[in-house]
């Protein structure tokens, strides 16, 4: 995300509790879900940790795993990029954190 969009994101609980419902959403077909606390200052680390021990945990499972990021909608190019990163699984955890907060931003966009 972008210093504009992560300040948003941890100053506005609205677009926290979006994001959360969201990927809890796309995360319905894993069974795992991300649990906030409502404390916004710790938010985007606090999302991106649990996203971490998430995709530990279905990466065992491609199946599951390959439905979770298709739910996502994380680009296949991306997903080449991200699995070529030295920490794939950080890598990983920002770029569903960053897709799912731009999908809240366009639904919240006043057109």
């Amino acid at each position: 995300m972008n210093d504009t969009a992560l300040k948003q994101f941890g100053e506005n609980e609205k677009y926290i509790l979006q994001t959360v419902k969201q990927l809890n959403k796309d995360l319905s077909v894993t069974g795992f879900e991300i649990l906030w606390n409502g404390n916004a200052q710790t938010a985007h680390q606090e999302i991106i940790f649990r996203l971490m021990e998430i995709i530990q945990m279905i990466r065992k499972s491609p199946i599951l795993f390959n439905a979770w990021i298709y739910r996502v909608d994380i680009p296949e190019k991306s997903m080449r990029r991200i699995l070529q990163q030295t920490d794939e699984t950080l890598a990983m955890a920002h770029a569903i954190l960053e897709r799912t907060f731009i999908k809240i931003m366009f639904r919240n966009a006043k057109i």
